[in-house]
């Protein structure tokens, strides 16, 4: 057999279990997903146990800080103190704590619709996810609710709620600062849904960057570099499964 038939049928075989989704059923495709979603859960968890453990969460919040206070002259986080209300702080609560859950019922709709969309879908999910994923492990940021001694997070009542029902402790993000996975997965949800929705879909994603500062969750940075981590590995993912899904 020549080089460039080994090499066809590599490529052939690389390309179609690439396509499996195609041919795979609704329920399967969103198995795969939450399988793919649990498996970086678990990561995220057992990085930030191990972070927590050794005691680095406060470390490297500086910079952070100080970009908000040459840009505004104090940290946001204080100023959206002064705004606070019991109805604000309802909604941005509850918009903070719909992330991750809103994701799986998201996916079951791509996955139901169009399984090209999917697989890019699941693509940026995993880029983003590993990326900041690496910077959660290696340079691990503290959220403001954390580092800045006048600010404290406020309870709230969705998470507490859903802890008491489970019996377990559940806190959408308790120390991984930059870059806002929390947003990043509302951008990349977006731009997955735009197609169907319209530019009007931004207004999540444009809503949760809000929650996540107004709840001091994050900074401003973390925030632009969520926004930049889902563009980028939603494009680099529709990049590639085009150039590798050539068999649809």
């Amino acid at each position: 057999m020549s080089s460039c038939v080994k090499h066809a049928n590599t490529d052939r075989v690389r390309r179609c279990i690439f396509c499996l989704l195609d041919s795979s059923s609704t329920s399967t495709r969103l198995v795969i997903g939450l399988a793919i979603g649990s498996i970086l859960y678990f990561a995220y968890e057992s990085i930030r146990s191990i972070v927590a453990d050794n005691g680095v969460l406060i470390v490297n919040y500086g910079l952070f800080v100080i970009i908000e206070r040459v840009l505004f002259g104090a940290p946001l986080a204080l100023y959206f103190v002064r705004i606070h209300s019991i109805v604000l702080s309802a909604i941005m609560n509850t918009v903070y704590a719909l992330h991750p859950a809103y994701f799986i019922p998201l996916m079951a709709y791509v996955a139901l619709k169009d399984s090209q969309r999917y697989r890019v879908l699941l693509l940026s999910f995993m880029l983003s996810s590993t990326i900041a994923l690496l910077f959660y492990a290696f340079y691990p940021v503290a959220p403001p609710w954390i580092a800045l001694p006048l600010i404290e997070r406020e309870p709230n009542l969705l998470v507490e709620a859903a802890s008491a029902i489970t019996g377990t402790s559940i806190d959408p993000n308790p120390y991984a600062a930059f870059p806002s996975m929390h947003v990043a997965l509302a951008v990349l949800s977006a731009m997955i849904l735009r197609n169907w929705f319209g530019r009007r879909i931004y207004a999540w994603p444009i809503l949760m960057s809000i929650a996540t500062l107004y709840t001091a969750n994050h900074y401003l940075l973390d925030v632009v570099g969520g926004w930049v981590l889902a563009y980028t590995s939603y494009l680099f993912s529709l990049r590639v499964e085009k150039l590798i899904c050539k068999c649809r």
